[in-house]
């Protein structure tokens, strides 16, 4: 195997990391040091690619953020007030208060 075949699948792992919740932080830290760029120049990223490919992790994360943030919301609204929102699955796409 070679650096240049060795480099690219570390990057591929920390970016497959990104999925799992017990490496994420490990996986970002990564994208965030000098570890992504030593890597992606041995695996023959140039800048712009390293630039788009930083660009995608970033949405990743950010994704997950937001993800989590609106389960986390919406478990803080159920246990204040006993009720959350439920899609009635009709074309109008309407929404409903259901109690507990």
């Amino acid at each position: 195997m070679s650096i240049k075949h060795l480099a690219e699948a570390v990057i591929a792992q920390a970016m497959d990391d990104l999925s799992d919740d017990a490496e994420r932080n490990d996986s970002t830290r990564f994208f965030k040091g000098e570890g992504f760029r030593i890597c992606a120049e041995r695996a023959g990223m140039d800048l712009p690619d390293q630039i788009t490919l930083l660009n995608i992790v970033n949405s990743i994360v950010c994704a997950t953020k937001r993800q989590k943030t609106a389960v986390t919301n919406a478990r803080r609204t159920h246990q204040k007030s006993g009720k959350y929102l439920h899609s009635t699955h009709n074309k109008s796409r309407e929404w409903s208060v259901i109690g507990l």
